[in-house]
């Protein structure tokens, strides 16, 4: 490979680990933000009357107590309407963290990879310099 393509192909992994670098911290800035607005881990269900009509808003959570031994919680929220949208935008908000935590680790193997590939093509340059098979200019 010529002195001239491999120095292009190094660069190019080095702007790529920054452009990857600058979307894991725009996805951190977003999951930090959601998290600011309240996120809740809980699914929704409507208690119903004796005429099967939708009564009390709850939340049924998991929560773990001891290693093996996860707890149900039951919370009642109620009829507001207000308080059942803000718990219903938490869940969305949780539900969006975690999609962009899945794309954090995404980010971040991707990240590691091209690393690999920088670190190996700078070993290769090295070696190839010290053979005399690349010129150093």
């Amino acid at each position: 490979m010529n002195p001239a393509a491999l120095k292009e192909q190094t660069l190019s992994l080095v702007k790529r680990i920054t452009q990857l670098q600058k979307k894991m911290d725009t996805t951190e800035k977003r999951i930090n933000t959601l998290k600011e607005q309240g996120v809740l881990d809980a699914n929704p269900y409507w208690m119903k009357n004796k005429k099967g009509e939708p009564a009390y808003f709850c939340l049924y959570s998991s929560e773990k107590i001891k290693p093996k031994k996860t707890v149900q919680k039951i919370k009642y929220v109620g009829q507001s309407e207000v308080e059942i949208k803000n718990i219903l935008n938490a869940i969305e908000r949780a539900k969006e963290v975690q999609r962009l935590e899945q794309i954090k680790n995404n980010l971040s193997s991707v990240i590691d990879l091209v690393e690999d590939a920088l670190n190996e093509a700078s070993q290769y340059i090295q070696v190839a310099l010290e053979q005399g098979e690349l010129d150093a200019s």
